[in-house]
């Protein structure tokens, strides 16, 4: 059973439009009947940017502990382990709670934990086809470092970098100017991925799902945050 609290702020992006009508089907339930082994899982949201800096495109993830891999939210709806949503204009107060009675208990050090497990919030993404003075402009707009860029699909192919981005030609698409970087799978390690980002110097990296789809980044800080925090709670 799923109780459900939706924002009216959302409505204008297609995917949580279709998601809300899926959830509005959705029975209420007595919040107090809840498991003792609920799980709370983040709403990751990818967005890709149009040239004027709006949202484009967004996808709504959720990373599914039973099958490795993050899915979409309106396929949470249909699951039996579904036991509340909670959607909001600011993705870092969206959740998904389910029945985790199942799940694979992990080592707690936390570095065995798959990255997808420990994203939360948004990624903000460039289309492979947009002017790269656009995407500096909407970078410095938002105070971004760096931009993935991808396709329509929302696959990978590299980022852009504010630093030591040098801008020869004003007609140059994103893809032309990409750095190819480094990124992890959401079910590779926590340790895997802070290996990988100390192997490349980079700071934060892309994580993608089986398809190359982007669907979160993490950060250095973040990494070391849920690490210090693991072994406190050992």
């Amino acid at each position: 059973m799923c109780a459900v609290r939706a924002h009216n702020s959302l409505k204008q992006l297609e995917a949580l439009q279709a998601c809300r009508l899926h959830l509005k089907r959705q029975p209420p339930a007595d919040r107090g009947a809840m498991s003792e082994h609920t799980t709370r899982h983040s709403i990751l949201r990818t967005e890709m940017l149009a040239d004027d800096g709006r949202a484009e495109a967004v996808s709504l993830r959720v990373f599914c502990r039973r099958r490795g891999h993050s899915v979409p939210v309106a396929e949470c709806m249909g699951c039996e382990r579904l036991q509340h949503a909670t959607l909001s204009a600011d993705v870092e107060l969206s959740s998904i709670e389910c029945d985790g009675a199942c799940d694979v208990l992990l080592p707690s050090d936390g570095g065995s934990e798959p990255v997808g497990a420990i994203l939360s919030g948004r990624v903000v993404c460039v289309s492979e086809d947009m002017p790269v003075t656009d995407v500096v402009a909407n970078m410095v707009s938002l105070g971004m470092e760096d931009a993935p860029v991808i396709d329509s699909e929302g696959r990978y192919f590299g980022v852009i970098r504010e630093s030591g981005l040098v801008i020869s030609d004003k007609t140059a698409s994103a893809k032309s100017a990409l750095t190819r970087s480094a990124a992890v799978f959401e079910g590779d390690t926590v340790y895997d991925a802070v290996v990988r980002m100390a192997r490349t110097h980079q700071r934060e990296i892309p994580v993608l799902s089986g398809n190359g789809v982007v669907v979160g980044v993490l950060r250095d800080v973040d990494a070391i945050k849920w690490l210090t925090q693991a072994r406190e709670r050992r």
